[in-house]
């Protein structure tokens, strides 16, 4: 049976969420199970230390902000080389993304891509109004992933998202796969954000300096362990689709 290619969407939505380290994460999943990625950058506005460039030098970066900029996504149609293409959107980026999505998505929808919108929420209000807005707008076009992000609280229960009516409606409407990003020591990801250095370079004993102390790489070991399993569980989702009748 044909395969539908992938676009995966970071959502630009609130900044600060932790959404790089979640669009890194992932793509660590697809390396490990050897899936190729062509990945795009639409956040020149991210610091440099902070961006996913700085992780994966590979990524291709685009202005966002300039007309015509997302028709790169169209690539992926006659890209012999990847059936997965994951895509980090800038901040506040909406209305960008918007416009490109009622010209393009349904000429694209048709060309044999599937799409999934990502979304991460933390216990900021504002992260869950956001996901919701972007729902809004794709409507039934894209598979849905929230990943609830616990931020600096590893018992963070998410009780805005969860006692929310309109996540009620969303759930029921639009059928979004939820997982959880679980809380890593503050330190940690600062010293990964500052030296650019990847969550599996780190378990696997590669990292240099103070990131290649034990206990970093048994923190790093976990930390993967258990953001693989939760990708796992939404698989289906995150790579190639099968043919639509």
């Amino acid at each position: 049976m044909t395969k539908m290619k992938r676009v995966i969407m970071a959502q630009g939505s609130k900044g600060g969420v932790g959404k790089t380290t979640f669009i890194s994460a992932l793509m660590e999943w697809y390396a490990a199970n050897k899936v190729p990625v062509r990945a795009l950058d639409f956040d020149i506005e991210n610091a440099q230390a902070s961006g996913l460039q700085h992780f994966w030098p590979s990524v291709e970066k685009f202005d966002i902000h300039r007309r015509g900029a997302l028709d790169a996504i169209l690539e992926i149609i006659e890209d012999k080389k990847h059936d997965v293409m994951v895509i980090d959107q800038a901040a506040a980026s909406g209305k960008p993304v918007f416009e490109w999505w009622r010209e393009m998505a349904g000429e694209i929808g048709e060309m044999g891509v599937a799409f999934t919108s990502v979304a991460v929420v933390t216990s900021d209000p504002g992260s869950q109004v956001s996901a919701l807005k972007w729902a809004q707008e794709f409507k039934k076009d894209t598979d849905y992933l929230i990943v609830k992000n616990q931020m600096n609280d590893p018992d963070e229960t998410f009780g805005a998202w969860e006692g929310s009516d309109n996540v009620v409606k969303f759930r029921k409407s639009l059928s979004p796969r939820e997982i959880i990003l679980e809380s890593r020591l503050s330190e940690f990801e600062e010293l990964s954000r500052e030296s650019g250095i990847r969550l599996s370079t780190i378990a696997d004993g590669e990292a240099e300096g103070l990131l290649g102390e034990l206990r970093w790489r048994m923190r790093a070991k976990g930390y993967r362990s258990r953001i693989f399993e939760e990708l796992e569980g939404v698989k289906d989702i995150l790579l190639p689709a099968e043919e639509k009748e």
